[in-house]
């Protein structure tokens, strides 16, 4: 016997969180966080993938530390962070932009004049299964990234707020099969 009833279950997974899990029913969780360990300097001709390789959060691991690269396994609503610090120069700039599927959605920018500067930006992005979301350095010479053995300046971190319509009506049938 199940102690709360199927309007209960069905309200759970948009707190974020899933108390009591029947058989056949899996939760519908996915976040990260994670932080550069290294300084980073541009390329002067292409864009470069900005690799978050500490991880400090990674629940349902589809945030991947070799690639850069959250890669949404569930269709839903998600929202990310993204901060970046400009290194302590005046001629250095912190300019990236945070892309799903390779599309740019929002950038940052942070000059170095006169000490290091942050910049962040957030952003809310539906996703379906297969899309991915990470971070690229814009191209040029003057842009770097400051991380300084991995403090935390630089951050990259998302999570699923709330899944698409689809999965919860998955989700509804698998309720409607345990109570039947």
């Amino acid at each position: 016997m199940y102690v709360f009833g199927v309007a209960s279950l069905l309200m759970l997974p948009l707190c974020g969180a899933i108390v009591i899990s029947p058989p056949g029913l899996t939760a519908q969780r996915s976040s990260f966080s994670a932080k550069l360990r290294n300084d980073l300097s541009a390329s002067l001709t292409e864009n470069q993938v900005v690799v978050f390789d500490v991880l400090l959060n990674n629940v349902n691991g589809n945030y991947d530390v070799n690639t850069g690269r959250f890669n949404a396994n569930i269709n839903g609503t998600y929202v990310f962070y993204l901060s970046l610090m400009s290194k302590n120069d005046a001629a250095n700039v912190a300019f990236g932009c945070l892309t799903k599927n390779g599309v740019e959605q929002s950038c940052v920018w942070s000059n170095g004049n006169g000490g290091h500067e942050m910049s962040s930006n957030t952003v809310i992005l539906d996703l379906n299964s297969g899309d991915y979301v990470n971070v690229i350095l814009k191209a040029g010479g003057n842009y770097e990234l400051h991380a300084t053995n991995g403090a935390g300046y630089c951050s990259f971190s998302g999570f699923l707020l709330y899944p698409s319509q689809s999965s919860m009506k998955q989700l509804a049938n698998v309720l409607t099969t345990l109570t039947n």
